[in-house]
């Protein structure tokens, strides 16, 4: 773990959590994922690591995670069964933790209740889609049920809960996804945040 603690520490990236973080990877497989704060706006750095032989860990490289724009689709307000949905979801004050296990200590937080009272106002309109509605239109209620998640959830528990969950989905929902080689550091690419073109080409 020294080695590569060091590695990290010349790149731009030592944090007091990150032995924490790795002890989990290690134990299990728990992705690091590391927070920063740039320019008034939150990124990740998901790093890519790998075990050598005997033991040693490697990094292979890391994405850089920027919060996409919440895009809501054009159809959104014409009428559609999400609006009241919405309305519930504004209610929420979000905790900055969503236990994986919320649902079964719905009495510790209001907002846990809350944030299940909508989860289950998805399952009802699921359902009624199911008997209801043709494929296009099941395939654009997905689309502003996923939206209204990510617009809520953006920076909360719940966005993380999201992830825990499915990270290979919401991760591309949430996030625009950068990859760099594990020599590039990182400030480099935090220079160039606010400037898509730029950071895509940065090698």
């Amino acid at each position: 773990m020294k080695q590569l603690l060091e590695h990290l520490k010349t790149i731009g990236l030592s944090d007091e959590e990150l032995p924490k973080q790795i002890t989990a990877f290690i134990g299990d497989e728990v992705p690091v994922v590391i927070s920063r704060n740039f320019l008034d706006s939150e990124v990740k750095l998901s790093l890519e690591i790998k075990a050598r032989e005997k033991g040693e860990l490697e990094l292979l490289g890391y994405e850089l995670w920027k919060h996409r724009p919440v895009e809501i689709p054009q159809h959104f307000n014409n009428g559609t069964p999400t609006r009241p949905i919405e309305e519930l979801l504004k209610l929420i004050n979000f905790p900055s933790e969503l236990p994986m296990d919320f649902i079964s200590r719905l009495d510790e937080n209001k907002a846990y209740d809350q944030i299940a009272g909508v989860f289950q106002e998805f399952d009802h309109l699921e359902f009624f889609l199911l008997d209801e509605a043709d494929e296009n239109e099941i395939k654009q209620v997905r689309e502003m049920v996923d939206s209204l998640l990510i617009k809520y959830g953006i920076g909360n528990g719940l966005e993380n809960y999201l992830l825990t969950i499915d990270e290979g989905y919401w991760k591309n929902k949430f996030y625009e996804v950068f990859s760099f080689p594990p020599e590039l550091h990182t400030g480099v690419v935090l220079n160039k945040i606010n400037d898509t073109g730029s950071v895509t080409g940065i090698k």
